[in-house]
């Protein structure tokens, strides 16, 4: 009986040497476990920290280029608005000079018109003025004139 109690507790005894490793390696197991567990969210949470730092240094570097970019489609505006400007003013001034040669043509024509009525005028005057003459003196102006060459030929022999 004694061999029986022996065998008996040898399996109790590797029974519970058996529930205890069993205990032990499944603590340790957990423990490797969690500690796996606890470095895969250090893993994870350092990754996601680099991501970010990685994602915001290209969006400042994105930031960047479209500032530039902006800041060079602003100065090309710029630049066109003075184009326009200039081109403006010099419009302006064209109008305002054609408007001015347009006043001085339509001057020039009103005393062209004025200066050839004064000419009808005085060539009207000056053949009342010969028909007088010629009535008054009772010679045609070919027969004065022919008389005013005779005397001026009697003067000069004379």
């Amino acid at each position: 009986m004694n061999v029986i109690i022996g065998i008996l507790a040898f399996i109790v005894g590797a029974g519970i040497a058996y529930l205890i490793s069993y205990i032990i390696l499944g603590s340790k197991k957990a423990y490797s476990l969690r500690e796996a567990e606890a470095e895969a969210e250090v893993m994870k949470k350092k990754k996601m920290l680099e991501a970010k730092e990685h994602f915001l240094q290209l969006k400042s570097e994105h930031e960047k280029s479209v500032n530039e970019r902006n800041s060079k489609l602003s100065q090309s505006e710029n630049r066109i608005k003075q184009k326009e400007s200039a081109l403006s003013q010099k419009m302006e001034e064209n109008q305002r000079q054609k408007k001015d040669l347009d006043n001085l043509r339509d001057n020039l024509h009103s005393q062209i018109e004025i200066a050839e009525r004064k000419q009808k005028e005085v060539e009207k005057a000056h053949k009342q003025q010969v028909e007088k003459l010629e009535s008054i003196s009772g010679l045609s102006s070919e027969e004065a004139k022919g008389q005013l060459i005779e005397s001026l030929k009697t003067e000069a022999r004379s």
